[in-house]
């Protein structure tokens, strides 16, 4: 755990948010990429139910899972890991995993109002606090060396896979000329 550490700024505090975001998203990519080649309105129904109950619901509850888990256990996620940075409290310990979860969840949900205000908090905070930091009475520190060009091509990677992934399932959506005939059929009767 750190002690007189450095706290960390918005770069690579939003380089960290990224790859966990990117990292967890492209299970939800793969969902939305087996519902895109439904052939039919019928088969595009079951493979949405399909795709909620083994794919969007345990990805949320893996998404809650990894934060709290690894923020209470290790001060940091894989993103935090590849930046060098932790989450810790005033005495310098990590969160528990109820200060760990409201902070990742009811917290930053605080820090979007206002179009991410926040987030951007850290720039005029001394202590280079984010508004969750500062309902949770957390800090993000550097652990270690500063990695940000590690963590800023990882990020960039990770973010390339997932717009990637999105264009494949729109090429596929706007290419599948049986669905799409489906939907038409469906729009005439209304």
């Amino acid at each position: 755990m750190s002690k007189n550490k450095a706290y960390a700024n918005l770069l690579p505090r939003l380089s960290a948010q990224v790859i966990d975001a990117c990292l967890l998203n492209l299970l939800n990519i793969a969902g939305l990429y087996w519902m895109a080649n439904a052939s039919s309105i019928p088969e595009l129904v079951a493979r949405l139910v399909m795709s909620i109950a083994l794919i969007f619901i345990p990805t949320w509850i893996l998404t809650v899972a990894y934060y709290v888990k690894l923020l209470s256990d290790r001060g940091k996620t894989i993103g935090k890991e590849l930046l060098g940075l932790e989450v810790v409290d005033k005495k310098g310990k990590f969160l528990n995993w109820k200060w760990a979860f409201f902070r990742e969840f009811p917290a930053k949900a605080v820090s979007w109002f206002f179009f991410g205000l926040g987030f951007w908090w850290v720039i005029k905070d001394k202590q280079r606090r984010a508004w969750h930091d500062l309902l949770t009475g957390s800090y993000v520190k550097h652990q270690h060396q500063h990695q940000l060009s590690t963590g800023l091509v990882v990020a960039l990677v990770l973010l390339g896979l997932n717009l990637f992934g999105y264009f494949l399932i729109f090429k596929i959506v706007t290419g599948n000329q049986a669905l799409i005939g489906d939907f038409q059929q469906l729009l005439s009767r209304f």
